[in-house]
């Protein structure tokens, strides 16, 4: 199964979660929003694929960053992802500059059966989570797009899982821009009739960490 054809660099669109509690919203990240008001953002609203592991209330299957998660449909591998950590090697600032978005390289390595996808983790298909770890209180999920003009060009030397053969395994890496009051990466994974949502929870002050 094809999921589509990549064809060329083009505006990076990025789901973020934002609070719905009122917390104040820096002068870039409202910039962004307001910009991307019109756009229609990721739909968030996958329907789980099979699989062993548990789920949060998003449906996603969520590991904290490092530790393997998998997507079966039944007893067939669909894809595993190990080795999870962000590393911010041949990355430049996020510019405009902005303590809001560090840029870094999702590194992994992912093992996939007999399903065929172009690229598999797919920078378009991230997300990002805030679960109010920082202020204490619940938040609420909204599709709120987050545009950015260099976002693509963040980070280089990335080695992107492109054309990746069946039942095989590869060690790679995605440029990402994440918004540093995220708790939480997520990723979409769509192959037509397997849909389903991957989440790796982050260590406390991660930014400053990496």
């Amino acid at each position: 199964m094809m999921k589509r054809l990549l064809v060329g660099v083009g505006a990076t669109l990025l789901a973020f979660s934002v609070t719905a509690c009122g917390d104040d919203t820096s002068d870039i990240e409202q910039k962004a929003i307001d910009a991307a008001a019109s756009m229609t953002p990721p739909s968030l609203d996958l329907d789980p694929g099979d699989s062993s592991q548990s789920k949060n209330e998003r449906g996603a299957i969520e590991a904290p960053l490092g530790e393997p998660i998998e997507v079966r449909d039944g007893d067939q591998l669909i894809i595993k992802i190990t080795d999870t950590r962000l590393v911010t090697t041949d990355c430049e600032p996020y510019e405009p500059a902005t303590p809001d978005i560090t840029n870094a390289k999702l590194a992994a390595t992912i093992e996939v059966g007999a399903a065929e996808m172009t690229e598999w983790l797919w920078k378009s298909d991230f997300y990002y989570v805030g679960t109010g770890r920082e202020s204490g209180k619940p938040e609420t999920v909204q599709n709120v797009t987050l545009s950015t003009e260099d976002e693509s060009f963040g980070c280089t030397g990335t080695e992107q899982f492109i054309d990746v053969p069946p039942n095989s395994t590869r060690a790679g890496s995605v440029g990402l821009s994440i918004p540093t009051k995220a708790d939480a990466i997520g990723y979409s994974l769509d192959l037509g009739q397997i849909q389903q949502r991957i989440e790796w929870t982050l260590p406390e002050n991660w930014a400053a960490a990496i």
